[in-house]
């Protein structure tokens, strides 16, 4: 049996799974809604939310790769020592340890400052692929959810090294 994460639809955001982060470097936390994007590649943060979490932008190194976007591509940054927590619909929690997450510039500023646009974090396909999750969708009811792997107990996995 899979565990079922809920999908969540609003009006102002494209459809969004709530994940708690809890960045391991100074222990801090902070609540990020990833945007369902089975054509985003990876599992993406947003500049803003890094920064909700207590990331200093400035010292993080930069990525190797850019992130590539609509239109061309955005510098992106390493965060390393992170774990993301999904709350399944039994209240059960499945966290992942992840060795780096990448964080997205937001060249827009802050929220997307004033007229620019707010830049979303991204749940991407890869993160879903080697996690083994499954994504069912009801379009015409607006209902989703993501099926997580049952791992009988095991609440922790991925290659994160405290």
């Amino acid at each position: 049996m899979r565990a079922r994460i809920p999908v969540w639809f609003g009006t102002a955001r494209p459809p969004f799974v709530p994940a708690t982060l809890h960045w391991h470097v100074t222990e801090s936390r902070a609540t990020v809604n990833f945007v369902v994007d089975t054509g985003a590649f990876d599992m993406i943060l947003s500049e803003d939310d890094a920064e909700d979490l207590g990331v200093d932008m400035g010292r993080l190194r930069p990525s190797k790769t850019p992130i590539g976007v609509i239109g061309g591509t955005v510098p992106s940054y390493d965060l390393h020592g992170i774990s993301v927590a999904f709350t399944c619909d039994k209240g059960r929690t499945h966290t992942f340890g992840l060795r780096c997450m990448r964080v997205m510039a937001n060249k827009s500023g802050r929220r997307g400052g004033p007229g620019g646009e707010e830049a979303c974090s991204l749940l991407g396909r890869r993160f879903l692929r080697d996690n083994d999750f499954s994504l069912h969708w009801e379009f015409g009811k607006e209902k989703a959810h993501l099926g997580a792997p049952d791992r009988h107990g095991q609440e922790t996995k991925g290659d994160f090294i405290p």
